[in-house]
This record gives structure tokens, sequence and C-alpha cells, in this order.
């Protein structure tokens, strides 16, 4: 099971169509303790700390479901 560590949320412009001229947080995160940092955003109308928590987790899980597989073509 992977280890994350959050970072501090923090507002940032949206990026996409739909969210542009809004608002999203920003949720930084590693895993394993890796140098990587990578982010999620939540909109900051939907956003709570757990909300926030439940994005990073279900993000978190899909990344690390590869990790370490070894597999021959």
């Amino acid at each position: 099971m992977a280890m994350i560590k959050l970072g501090t949320p923090y507002p940032a412009p949206g990026v996409t169509l739909e969210r542009f001229g809004k608002t999203d947080m920003l949720i930084p995160y590693s895993i394993d303790g890796e140098r990587e940092t990578y982010y999620v955003r939540v909109p900051l109308e939907d956003y709570t700390p757990f909300a926030g928590e439940e994005a990073v987790k279900k993000m978190a899980a899909s990344q690390t479901a590869l990790k370490g597989k070894e597999f021959t073509l």
C-alpha cells in the first residue's frame, strides 16, 4: 500500500474551458516520499477538506495501480 503525503491546498485559476474564469483548489501530494509532486484540482465551490482528500485518494489509487509491476513482451 502506498503512503500519500498531502501538501497545503491553495486556490488557483481554472485551466479548462469549463473552469475558465473560476477558481479551483489545487492539492499537492507525493507518493511514497518520492521527489515528484502531483496535483489534484477540486472546484472551489465543491471544496471541503474531505472532498479534497477523496479526490487525492482516487487519483493516487489509479497512479499506483501499476507501480512495481513487471511483465515481458
